[in-house]
């Protein structure tokens, strides 16, 4: 009844639209081909409505149930709109009793519509909603596409529409329609796109659909969307700027005989109410007797098909200056539109009660289900206490029986396990270094690989060269090469240098490495943090200046600055293992902003801050902060400065243990802490905290 109702209201929208370009049909074919078909069929109308519902069971699942609730609530005959919204939740019901979500979308969807049409837009949003997620979790294309169609159908018609968007709709459901075959809801999009271009001044794209929807209509054989597009069609009469009066009443006559020929009543009426609207203002005796045939079908449909054609008779009867009959049927329709206002109101409140019913089973389902769930969680803690109770009782009666046995066990064992904790307790000293001491095994042939290769080249090429320097002695003394005697002993002398070298570069590898693993042997004593910081600060510079003599290099003039916090107290640590650890800070303090006065400008000054502290300000430990001005960190490492073997220096001016060494020392020998902060290019600060 939804698509009905939807396309007579636009129908008498339509009936006083101007005529355009004509749509030539042969109607006469047309007629003869739809009577033909439908001669011996029974209409929907003719059928009992409950008789109907009951074929729903048998019907099967998908197109053809589809087609049995298409017959039953949208071509049934209801006298009044509550009718037709109870037959509506009664199917709903039956298919959501059912599980049949297919009918369930389409039935929720058609609703939907209705209440719409009829006011209640809650209802209808809710139902949409339902129809749609209904149709979605089926995967039905003929459920989507009807889902869509009806989605038009209920907000073509509100006030300040996006016309764009409800043909977005049209387009999704003819989509799905072709997908699925199926013709009706093909039918009925061409419809909706007929009346959306009509709308919009687009007559040539109107005309267009409706003609496509006549076509998809007789393929589907539904006589009303026949009549309907018949009678649309008759619009298009418009030859050469005149209306053609002939051609579009051909179009209703022939309409008209197909409904009487089918007995198709809601055909009869839209026909009927055609030709009433038509004679209008030309014959009054036919626009009475039309409006009277439309008005007793549209009775025996609903108010809302009954009121139109109740205001045509009260026009016809004014032209005819019939004022009492004029009279009589204005206070019937004034009648007929209150009866049409309560019955939408009594529609709005069955759609609340509905909704309501819905919460109130939803939340005692919910009730329900909750309490299930209490009892049954309830139950299981109660076993699962049960069966602990019983574990612990087996348990303890087992334990019991071999308490005896294991006492005597347990005793030998204890003397055992004694002199394996003595021996445990000697090597726990040593584990946390040996915890990093496979990091350092994984480095040691990389790092010592350089300058043992130097050192056996140098030999291997030492040795040809004493083989050239005896050859030559051998020789007369007449015959000797003295010249090259000399360059050889030379080159001797400068290989031996750089064996030398590289050498005690490998013995520096070696004993950096055994101190990184040794265990320390040194005793905590209370020290004067102050100036162990400044002592080793001095023999750092002093052995920086040493070095730069040594190789003739132009001397590096760093800018020191002291910042020493004089209430330090004295702080229980190995001097010698901190001290170390300032040196190695210093020296790579002053190697970094080495680095960068060779890049930087005349104007840039290296400089080294050290800062003593209390940590955390006036805190239980103390603190050293060394931060140079130097090249900084680049971000992509920060997280490996502190891995054993990692250095940034080129190869043979870096071990990559100073820093793992430091961490070993301040973290696990002294349970402080060791991090840097650093921004590329700008600077890099060590920060030591030692607890008291």
């Amino acid at each position: 009844m939804t698509m009905k109702k939807t396309l007579l209201l636009l129908f008498m929208f339509f009936a006083c639209a101007k005529p355009v370009l004509a749509q030539l049909i042969n109607i006469d074919s047309i007629v003869k081909v739809v009577a033909s078909r439908n001669k011996h069929n029974v209409n929907g109308f003719s059928l009992n409505k409950d008789s109907l519902f009951r074929r729903l069971p048998f019907a099967r699942p998908g197109a053809q149930r589809v087609k049995l609730i298409n017959d039953l609530y949208y071509y049934g005959l209801y006298p009044d709109i509550k009718q037709e919204t109870d037959m509506g939740y009664k199917i709903l019901a039956w298919a959501k009793a059912h599980h049949d979500l297919i009918a369930e979308a389409v039935i929720c969807a058609e609703q939907g519509a209705t209440m719409s049409q009829n006011g209640d837009e809650a209802a209808a949003l809710q139902l949409g909603a339902e129809a749609m997620t209904a149709a979605k979790a089926v995967h039905d294309n003929q459920a989507l596409g009807i889902v869509y169609h009806d989605i038009y159908q209920s907000v073509f018609a509100k006030p300040g529409i996006n016309l764009l968007k409800a043909r977005d709709n049209v387009l999704q459901s003819l989509k799905f329609a072709r997908v699925a075959n199926d013709t009706l809801t093909i039918c009925w999009g061409y419809e909706d796109l007929y009346i959306y271009y009509y709308n919009i001044k687009k007559t040539d794209s109107a005309a267009f659909y409706i003609r496509k929807a006549l076509d998809w209509a007789i393929k589907a054989n539904r006589l009303y969307d026949i009549c309907f597009s018949i009678n649309q069609l008759g619009d298009f009469t418009l030859i050469n700027g005149h209306t053609d009066e002939r051609l579009k009443l051909r179009y209703y006559r022939g309409a008209l005989a197909l409904s009487q020929l089918t007995n198709d009543v809601s055909s009869i009426y839209i026909t009927s109410g055609s030709l009433a609207n038509f004679y209008l203002d030309k014959n009054i005796d036919s626009a009475l007797f039309y409006a009277y045939k439309a008005y007793h079908v549209g009775s025996r449909m609903s108010i809302q098909n009954e009121a139109p054609f109740v205001d045509v008779i009260a026009r016809a009867y004014t032209q005819k200056r019939n004022i009492d009959s004029a009279v009589k049927y204005l206070k019937l329709y004034d009648t007929l539109n209150t009866q049409l206002y309560n019955n939408k109101s009594m529609v709005r409140a069955q759609a609340i009660t509905f909704a309501q019913k819905q919460k109130e089973q939803k939340a005692e389902a919910y009730s329900i289900a909750l309490k299930n769930s209490r009892q049954r969680w309830i139950l299981a803690i109660v076993i699962v206490f049960l069966l602990l109770i019983a574990l612990m009782f087996w348990r303890n009666n087992r334990l019991s029986r071999k308490s005896n046995a294991l006492l005597a066990q347990q005793k030998r064992q204890t003397e055992l396990t004694l002199a394996d904790l003595r021996s445990t307790q000697q090597q726990l000293i040593q584990s946390e270094k040996m915890a990093s001491l496979g990091e350092v095994t994984a480095g040691i042939a990389h790092e010592i690989q350089n300058p043992l290769n130097f050192v056996n080249n140098f030999s291997e090429v030492n040795r040809e060269m004493l083989e050239e320097l005896k050859d030559e002695n051998e020789k007369p003394k007449a015959e000797r090469d003295e010249k090259l005697v000399a360059e050889l002993i030379n080159d001797l002398i400068e290989n031996e240098q750089k064996i030398t070298q590289h050498g005690k570069r490998a013995d520096g590898i070696v004993k950096s490495m055994l101190e990184h693993s040794r265990v320390s042997t040194g005793q905590k004593e209370l020290t004067d943090l102050n100036k162990l910081v400044d002592e080793y600060l001095k023999l750092a510079y002093r052995s920086l200046q040493a070095k730069e003599k040594t190789l003739n290099a132009a001397p590096v003039t760093i800018g020191m600055v002291t910042a020493f916090d004089g209430n330090l107290p004295p702080v229980n640590i190995i001097p010698q293992d901190i001290g170390r650890v300032l040196l190695n800070l210093f020296n790579n303090a002053f190697y970094a902003v080495q680095q960068k006065q060779l890049t930087a400008g005349p104007d840039y000054k290296p400089a080294v801050e050290v800062t003593t502290f209390t940590s955390p300000p006036g805190g239980g430990g103390l603190g050293v902060k060394v931060k140079d001005n130097g090249i900084g960190i680049p971000d992509n490492i920060k997280g490996k400065i502190m891995q054993p073997f990692f250095t940034t220096k080129p190869t043979g001016q870096g071990t990559g243990l100073g820093l793992s060494l430091s961490y070993d020392i301040i973290v696990k020998e002294h349970g402080g802490q060791l991090t840097a902060t650093s921004e590329e290019g700008e600077f890099t600060q060590f920060e030591i905290s030692i607890p008291v």
